[in-house]
């Protein structure tokens, strides 16, 4: 075929579209189906479709470009067809098929109208079935479970002129039971990329390994082993921030900011174990001790919390964004 052949454009385009489909949004017969059906329906019947055993991506690209290249040059022959609108179609049809592969996985998460007058709520919804969804995790976006949320690491310290002056350590420390939140309310500002919303937890429970030296009040702090701590009905506030982040020419959210804010706790309980070296009795009046004045002791706490579990937040909320473009995240006018 010469390059100054009508039909030589259409099959670079055919090309050059196949071969910049994220290989993974070609994955399956399924899809490739689709994209030999636009291609028949724009240039003819006479494209055969490809084996259903066919499941390489790159055997897949060689094999229909053969197949588009042999009609094209019989069409060529023959005079028929138009360039510039069969480019065109098969140009929206290829792009249409890989765009579609780039959003939310199909039946799982809720998207909300930008311009919808009732967003707030729209939004509610959809962060409530969110979180619901990632519990378990969602695997068309390779995200893992949510709950239990893991930390490697938390380190509690507070020094002079405070009810609470210690070095506590919490190892491979693991959240239960965030996924049960309730969405009270939301607020968001799309077009400053901007959401905050209110919740309630019933219940969470923080397990650990834990290494602790210090005192509370008069009370010495000492030990070593496994601990558990509860939190009981309480009000949480969250704000995100996000800037744009461009690759490949198309928009993702990036979060910048994603602040926590613990209010209104109902009730904190700890158990550490083996304190005062196994001490059975120093350790059950040291936690009974605890647990008297846990408004006390979990405002010591609070800050670190806080800013360690919204640090953990902000880096998985960007494992989901920065999955999905911005055009996928919301449905246009």
């Amino acid at each position: 075929m010469k390059v100054g052949d009508s039909f030589f454009p259409i099959t670079l385009l055919l090309v050059v579209t196949i071969g910049n489909c994220d290989v993974t949004r070609l994955r399956n017969d399924q899809i490739a189906a689709k994209l030999i059906n636009a291609a028949k329906k724009t240039l003819g019947s006479q494209i055969e479709k490809l084996p259903p055993s066919l499941s390489s991506t790159k055997e897949l690209r060689q094999r229909f470009k053969e197949r588009v290249v042999h009609h094209l040059m019989k069409k060529t022959r023959q005079g028929k067809e138009s360039k510039s609108e069969k480019a065109r179609e098969v140009g929206r049809a290829s792009s249409d098929l890989c765009s579609k592969e780039r959003r939310w996985p199909t039946g799982s998460f809720l998207r909300c109208r930008r311009d919808d007058p009732d967003l707030n709520s729209c939004l509610q919804a959809a962060i409530q079935k969110a979180i619901l969804l990632m519990k378990h995790g969602v695997p068309e976006l390779q995200m893992l479970p949510v709950d239990p949320l893991e930390v490697t690491n938390i380190n509690i310290q507070d020094g002079v002129g405070r009810p609470v002056k210690m070095n506590l350590d919490l190892v491979n420390a693991k959240l239960h039971g965030v996924t049960q939140c309730h969405i009270k309310s939301v607020r968001a500002d799309l077009g400053k990329r901007s959401i905050g919303f209110d919740a309630n937890v019933p219940f969470t429970t923080i397990d650990a390994d834990y290494i602790m030296d210090g005192k509370f009040l008069v009370l010495p702090l000492k030990g070593k082993g496994k601990c558990s701590m509860n939190l009981t009905d309480y009000d949480i506030f969250v704000k995100m921030r996000a800037e744009p982040l461009v690759k490949d020419e198309t928009v993702y959210w990036d979060i910048k900011e994603f602040y926590l804010h613990i209010d209104t706790l109902k009730l904190f309980q700890v158990n550490f174990e083996n304190l005062f070296n196994g001490d059975k009795e120093l350790g059950d009046n040291t936690n009974k001790v605890l647990n008297e004045n846990w408004k006390e002791f979990f405002e010591e706490l609070r800050p670190i919390l806080r800013d360690t579990f919204g640090g953990v937040f902000l880096q998985y909320t960007n494992q989901l964004f920065h999955k999905v473009p911005e055009s996928g995240l919301f449905l246009e006018s």
